[in-house]
């Protein structure tokens, strides 16, 4: 009954999609006399060396490669990319035409890649978000686009060991997730789950008698993402 309740609340916030901070300004029907896809791309070679010492984790959103689509900084949509996004040192890799791995190098604000089973992810760069220094390198998955927007940051940190009487030295990857809203032209950390609770303080009791009647309390990506679509349909 959750599930089906998520998933209607969710098709309730695409609606509002035109209040958010996906930049969908610019239409693919725009760039229909474009080049090729990939010809309007600038990118150069992934050096394939760069994580052999990797023996756990990955550097990768998903190692897998999924078809997608960028919008360059300059207004341009390229699409029909593969395309897999390496969140430990936020660039975007693509298939080139000759099937090598490359690196964008070109300025990007949005992508959207869809796997293999239809879901589909969209990622914002941080400049079109913040000014900090930081945070505006960064890639943020943006999960709820809205007048109250939710996104995440997939942090992804290297951790170097060695063996017991080895020499070598060998690297892994731990990942964990950030949330954040956009409110009110504000890109705001969420601490905790009592901190988003007191964030949304246009609607407090109903937020809580909400929670409780859904048994959300923060333990999961789903209850943030329901909470926040109830919430942006309850304005």
């Amino acid at each position: 009954m959750r599930k089906t309740l998520l998933t209607c609340l969710l098709f309730a916030t695409t609606a509002c999609f035109g209040q958010g901070i996906i930049p969908y300004h610019t239409s693919d029907a725009a760039t229909s006399a474009a080049p090729p896809s990939i010809a309007i791309i600038q990118g150069v070679p992934f050096p394939l060396e760069k994580y052999v010492r990797i023996a756990q984790g990955s550097p990768f959103f998903s190692d897998r490669w999924m078809n997608g689509k960028v919008l360059l900084q300059n207004g341009r949509i390229s699409k029909d990319l593969p395309l897999r996004i390496n969140l430990l040192e936020n660039e975007v890799n693509y298939l080139g035409p000759t099937g090598g791995e490359m690196v964008i190098t070109e300025p990007m604000r949005y992508l959207v890649m869809v796997d293999s089973a239809g879901v589909e992810y969209s990622f914002l760069h941080g400049d079109q978000l913040t000014e900090d220094a930081v945070l505006k390198h960064v890639w943020f998955q943006v999960l709820i686009d809205s007048r109250v927007s939710l996104c995440k940051q997939v942090k992804k940190a290297v951790r170097e060991s060695k063996g017991y009487g080895s020499a070598t030295t060998e690297q892994s990857i731990q990942t964990s997730d950030v949330f954040y809203v956009k409110s009110k032209g504000e890109l705001i950390q969420i601490k905790n789950w009592d901190h988003l609770l007191k964030m949304l303080d246009e609607k407090q009791v109903l937020v809580k008698q909400y929670c409780r009647e859904h048994h959300l309390n923060g333990r999961s990506q789903n209850d943030y993402i329901e909470l926040l679509t109830y919430y942006n349909n309850s304005l």
